[in-house]
């Protein structure tokens, strides 16, 4: 597949430990045309680090808000995407890494299927701390299943469905979804699904998958059990932040645009019921 040419987006803020490695596991990937960082807010050193790996490195663009405020993930992967030159998009943050041949098994699906236009792979955990460690395996039962077993953690769905099953496998809620360093998505399911929502600090990544799976083929690779990127959950990540009341906020945005679908009356139920038991959750504290 001469044509498959990769723009990875990477947001950065408060990553001064951890940039400079995102970026060099990008540009070691040979399918990477380009390595788009994007700075959201300067709170550490990371915005001089992304300025001298632009400055040596020619396919690292290094760009910023236009009022170099904090605006979240979500606005800043959109300015990423919205400067990106090539037909394929993948995603990185800032604090985790690809491994060798990330794009091996993404390559051959798109290449293999022209009706794929999105394709996630597992993606594996590097647990730092005790902290870390404690509170990884208190916020999903997936995690603490893994962790009882010993087993390697990976965020992967446990069913690896496409497309609409995909979708609904989200909203029942189980299964798990993809993990934003998996994904790679073509540009023209960008524009029927649009971009990310600016509004979610978190989980905007969960509500972009929906979208992504409902408008557009959304599907695995042959790869189920190998991680093409690594998560560093160190005492500062912000997966720990997640509640009731972010996961609400998640939830009203999905009842938003599901709303004004033609939605088979089950899950537009199952979305509405997810919504409903999360507002009586946080309404009873």
């Amino acid at each position: 597949m001469s044509q498959f040419r990769v723009s990875v987006v990477i947001p950065v803020y408060n990553a001064e430990k951890y940039v400079e490695r995102a970026i060099k596991s990008a540009l070691s990937q040979k399918e990477v045309a380009e390595v788009i960082v994007v700075d959201d807010g300067f709170g550490d050193g990371a915005f001089d680090i992304c300025a001298h790996m632009a400055s040596i490195e020619p396919k690292v663009k290094h760009i910023w808000h236009e009022n170099r405020a904090n605006h979240g993930a979500g606005a800043t992967r959109n300015l990423g995407i919205l400067h990106a030159s090539y037909p394929y998009i993948a995603f990185l943050d800032a604090d985790d890494y690809f491994l060798p041949e990330r794009f091996k098994f993404t390559k051959e699906t798109f290449a293999r299927d022209r009706k794929v236009e999105g394709v996630y792979e597992p993606v594996g955990y590097f647990v730092s701390t005790n902290y870390a460690m404690d509170r990884l395996s208190k916020i999903k039962k997936s995690f603490r299943e893994q962790l009882e077993k010993k087993d390697e953690i990976l965020s992967y769905a446990k069913i690896p469905y496409a497309g609409m099953e995909l979708f609904r496998s989200i909203v029942i809620g189980g299964n798990d979804g993809p993990h934003t360093d998996g994904v790679t998505i073509k540009r023209s399911l960008i524009a029927k699904a649009g971009l990310f929502n600016p509004i979610l600090k978190l989980h905007q990544d969960t509500e972009y998958w929906l979208r992504l799976s409902y408008f557009g083929n959304l599907s695995p690779s042959n790869n189920h059990t190998q991680p093409v990127a690594i998560r560093d959950m160190h005492d500062e990540n912000r997966t720990y932040s997640q509640n009731a009341g972010t996961s609400l906020k998640l939830w009203r945005a999905v009842l938003g645009w599901t709303s004004q679908l033609e939605l088979d009356q089950d899950t537009f139920g199952k979305i509405l019921t997810r919504y409903q038991n999360l507002m009586a959750q946080v309404s009873s504290k």
